[in-house]
């Protein structure tokens, strides 16, 4: 016999944006008195965030397992059968693009439905799904940030502070960091007191990348690359410390990042495709417009033939410079998006 309540399945222990959902699901679970017993997947790419889980008993009757297609297969691996039999079994997953490669329509199987935590990675799992997609957008706590200044958390002391913080891991392209220092460039060309930091970790697996991000930040004093790992509270207080939040993605599942800068009061740009078009409106944030592109070739897991978002690195610049000169206005609309 299995109790009522929640196995739930993830990558809790490690600092990705994958992680971070599992652990603001779980809290969730429990702040509603749902009997949660936490089962931790293996990251092999994320560091650890430190974060203690339990082991692989699963005593209640649903299996809910908080991975990506490509994820599922693994995590039924590691989790072993016993998981599985006899429970209701809900995968919790995320896709970033318009698109899901055909290799991976076998994740569905063993599934009665599928939760999705934004409209857009609803909308693409459901054109695929043999079975009910249903969303259920996703929990984000009040983040806590660590009392800590600019000069600690290594950000320049003096001036105005736009920033991103990102994951390669995550797709260095989807990411678009390079687009964002184009923005920055053509926004602010000559001198002033405008930075832009890009705080990004474990460089050293993907060297191409970082390569590219720190050539084009050498072609500008004032874009500041960080490379380091942080704990919650000390990522959390990065991104208090910034003035703007900025965020030219060529897609996001959801946008925790951004949904977080909005919690702590930060004002945010970012462009205007998917997960994050349900929180992050022209009422309580400056959207940046896009066009829609082919992925193409060379992005794994992405699919060659699927959609993502070119931004636009024009209106991107004017809006940060509205932004960086429309102070009450900022203040306003990041107001808004607190509440």
């Amino acid at each position: 016999m299995t109790a009522p309540g929640v196995n739930l399945a993830g990558y809790f222990d490690a600092t990705l944006g994958l992680g971070e959902a599992v652990r603001q699901v779980a809290g969730a679970l429990e702040a509603g008195g749902a009997l949660v017993a936490p089962l931790g997947l293996t990251h092999a790419s994320a560091p650890s965030s430190g974060a203690a889980v339990t082991g692989r008993n699963a005593p209640h009757d649903t299996t809910l397992v908080c991975t990506t297609p490509q994820g599922m297969a693994a995590a039924r691996d590691e989790l072993g059968e016993a998981a599985f039999a006899g429970r209701r079994t809900i995968g919790l997953w995320w896709w970033e693009v318009q698109g899901l490669p055909g290799r991976w329509l076998r994740a569905f199987d063993g599934l009665d439905e599928v939760w999705a935590g934004s409209r857009f990675v609803a909308d693409a799992l459901g054109a695929v799904a043999p079975v009910p997609v249903v969303r259920v957008p996703l929990p984000v706590a009040q983040p806590v940030a660590a009392p800590l200044g600019r000069e600690v958390l290594g950000l320049p002391q003096d001036g105005f502070l736009f920033g991103f913080v990102f994951d390669p891991a995550s797709g260095f392209e989807r990411k678009n960091p390079l687009g964002l220092v184009e923005a920055f460039a053509r926004a602010f060309p000559g001198e002033g007191d405008e930075h832009l930091v890009l705080k990004t970790l474990e460089a050293r697996r993907h060297p191409d990348g970082h390569a590219a991000l720190a050539q084009a930040a050498s072609a500008h004093p004032r874009v500041h690359v960080l490379d380091r790992h942080l704990h919650a509270p000390e990522k959390n207080a990065l991104i208090a410390a910034l003035d703007c939040y900025v965020s030219l993605h060529r897609s996001e599942g959801f946008g925790l990042t951004l949904a977080e800068a909005m919690l702590l009061g930060v004002p945010v740009v970012t462009t205007d495709f998917g997960g994050s078009r349900d929180f992050a409106t022209p009422f309580n944030a400056w959207p940046v417009d896009w066009r829609a592109r082919a992925i193409g070739p060379g992005y794994d897991p992405y699919p060659p033939d699927g959609v993502w978002a070119a931004p636009d690195v024009e209106h991107a610049a004017a809006l940060l410079r509205t932004v960086r000169g429309a102070p009450e206005e900022a203040a306003r609309r990041a107001a808004r998006a607190r509440e």
